[in-house]
C-alpha cells in the first residue's frame, strides 16, 4: 500500500477547512494533518508536519495564501502548492503561479476539481479548474514552459 499524501488546509473560514477536511478525509490514499486558518499559521504548520501537499487560500488575514507560498518554497523540502479562492482574476492566477504554486482551483469547483488537481500536481503537471484553462498557454509562456 503506498504512503497516504498527507495535506495541510490553510482558510480562514472554519466551514471551508471542515468541508475540505470532509471531502479529502473521504478519498483513499489522503490524510488531513492539520489546519491553519492565516497564511504564517500555515507556514509554521509546513515546517512542523512536513505535507506532501498544502492548499492556501489565496486571501487570508496576516499573510495571504501567495505569500505563505512564496515562504513556504523557500524551505529545504517544500509540499506542492495548490492555491484555492474563488476569484478567477488572470492577474492572481500567474501572481500564484509565480510564488511556486503547483494548481489553481476555484472553490466553486472544488468538489469535482481538487482530488484531480492534487493528483495532477503531485505528477509534476500544473492545473487549472475548467473555468481557467484558456489561460494555460500563457501561464506556461510566462513560466517558460
Amino acid at each position: 500500500m503506498a504512503d497516504p499524501i498527507n495535506i495541510l488546509i490553510a482558510d480562514d473560514h472554519m466551514g471551508v477547512r471542515r468541508a475540505l477536511r470532509a471531502l479529502l478525509d473521504s478519498q483513499d490514499g489522503i490524510k488531513v494533518l492539520g489546519e491553519a486558518a492565516d497564511g504564517q499559521e500555515a507556514v509554521r504548520l509546513v515546517r512542523e508536519l512536513h505535507p506532501n501537499v498544502a492548499i492556501l487560500d489565496a486571501q487570508m488575514p496576516i499573510m495571504n495564501g501567495i505569500d505563505a507560498a512564496r515562504a513556504i518554497k523557500q524551505m529545504a523540502s517544500p509540499p506542492t502548492i495548490i492555491i484555492l479562492t474563488m476569484f478567477s482574476m488572470r492577474d492572481l492566477v500567474f501572481k500564484a503561479f509565480e510564488a511556486g504554486s503547483s494548481a489553481y482551483v476555484l472553490k466553486n469547483s472544488v468538489s469535482e476539481e481538487l482530488v484531480e488537481a492534487i493528483q495532477e500536481a503531485l505528477a509534476g503537471r500544473p492545473f487549472l479548474s475548467e473555468r481557467l484553462r484558456h489561460l494555460q498557454g500563457e501561464l506556461e509562456e510566462r513560466l517558460g514552459d
